[in-house]
């Protein structure tokens, strides 16, 4: 998911109603109708499920990125003109003609979240790992295609001999925008079965994850600085190891900081959903808190982990209790009753502060 908190007009709210989601695990998935107008329009249904076994058909959800947020595009919802972004218009123009992207029923951020009521997009968020990880399929839609992105997804499908030609191609690739979300983390790290496609060409997960392993591997001194390399590598990593053992807060901050979130507070509610701590389940997502609090809140459920888990002098030898001392921000304070602060969280220092505790306090065995 995202931003929704852009200034810029949303013509999403015009026109049309979003019922109430009734309970704590209620979602809203669309079914892509046949256009019925001249120009081809992109037409959606809606209907309300509960995310509880057998009450929800099977659905495919959409992994995309949003760029400009502007909605300066339409789609028609329910009969009723809606705004969206011309990223996703584009998207569903193109996977409406892919066979492998038929489906009845799609769940899509920018629709399915009445992004106007921030309590609703805090509740949904709690549950987008559920959603992500119900879903039939996650289509990894990477952006319109391009000569060399069609040659190389090619390759992808057929698997051929690896050359340094194809991994310079595939680094390109591996550049686009998409691969910089940060919640693409959560969407790949959960989903079940994932479809990469690019324009209308489609190619394996696994092909892309063998090609993401052999450039992380294949990490010289010469090629240490394309952090997309290494970036991509954590997320492959990251998926093989949220399936096997789960992960902690920490760890996640610290090798997902240089991703992309145009909330700042989705720096930490986008990693939550993998985060497998008792003391992260303390967080829920908020959009009434700034991004400062959000970060203190961080901040806060790392060191009650800690201080549970490890002794005092091993803190600290680590430095964190200097850390979390050396942070002074009302947000921080126990007896503070106003924790919406109107802060960013960078020049207090409390984002700086938490990624800094997140890597003192966290191991990187596999790397």
């Amino acid at each position: 998911m995202d931003s929704a908190e852009s200034k810029a007009p949303c013509r999403g709210g015009q026109g049309f109603r979003y019922d109430q989601l009734e309970s704590p695990r209620s979602f809203r998935l669309l079914s892509l109708r046949s256009s019925t107008s001249k120009d081809d329009r992109i037409e959606f249904s809606m209907s309300t499920h509960t995310l509880i076994s057998g009450q929800y058909p099977e659905y495919t959800a959409l992994s995309y990125t949003w760029g400009s947020p502007e909605r300066i595009a339409s789609v028609l919802l329910d009969g009723v003109e809606y705004g969206v972004t011309p990223a996703l218009l584009e998207a569903m123009q193109h996977l409406k003609r892919v066979d492998k992207c038929q489906a009845n029923f799609w769940w899509i951020d920018m629709l399915c979240i009445n992004q106007n009521d921030d309590a609703e997009r805090g509740h949904q968020v709690g549950i987008m790992r559920h959603i992500f990880q119900s879903a039939n399929r996650v289509v990894a839609w990477m952006g319109p295609a391009d000569s060399d992105s069609s040659h190389l997804m090619r390759k992808l499908r057929r698997w051929s001999t690896c050359g340094d030609c194809w991994l310079d191609e595939a680094l390109d690739f591996l550049s686009r925008p998409y691969w910089t979300r940060l919640w693409i983390v959560q969407e790949l790290c959960v989903a079940k079965d994932i479809l990469p496609v690019c324009g209308e060409d489609t190619a394996p997960w696994s092909a892309f994850h063998r090609t993401i392993d052999i450039l992380g591997n294949g990490i010289t001194t010469e090629t240490l600085g394309h952090t997309q390399v290494m970036n991509l590598y954590t997320r492959v990593v990251l998926r093989e190891k949220f399936q096997t053992r789960g992960t902690n807060l920490e760890l996640l901050l610290t090798l997902c900081s240089q991703a992309k979130a145009s909330d700042a507070r989705h720096k930490v509610f986008a990693l939550l959903g993998l985060a497998n701590d008792e003391a992260t389940r303390e967080i829920v997502p908020d959009y009434s808190l700034s991004p400062c609090t959000v970060y203190c809140l961080a901040i806060q459920a790392i060191f009650k982990k800690l201080s549970k888990d490890w002794d005092p002098e091993n803190l600290n030898e680590k430095g964190i209790a200097d850390v979390v001392n050396q942070t002074h921000h009302e947000a921080l304070r126990e007896d503070n009753s106003d924790a919406r602060v109107d802060c960013d969280g960078m020049k207090c220092g409390s984002w700086r502060s938490c990624l800094e505790i997140a890597s003192r306090s966290s191991h990187l065995p596999f790397f």
